[in-house]
């Protein structure tokens, strides 16, 4: 199983929300990145831990 940290809080918490997307593109980047990064689906091996840090929208920038 891939478990994959974006390095982002959820968009509807009170201290620091924001509208970051998670679409379909993303999710084939972070595919991508945990099969180059050694993750093999097939593999009956413990989960997969895999950072995907993003950046995250602010409605506030300039």
């Amino acid at each position: 199983m891939l478990l994959v940290n974006i390095n982002i809080s959820r968009p509807d918490n009170a201290i620091s929300p924001h509208q970051t997307a998670v679409t379909p593109n993303l999710v084939c980047q972070v595919i991508e990145g945990a099969l180059a990064a050694g993750w093999k689906p097939e593999d009956k091996a413990p989960n997969f831990q895999f950072n995907y840090g993003l950046i995250r929208d602010c409605p506030y920038a300039d």
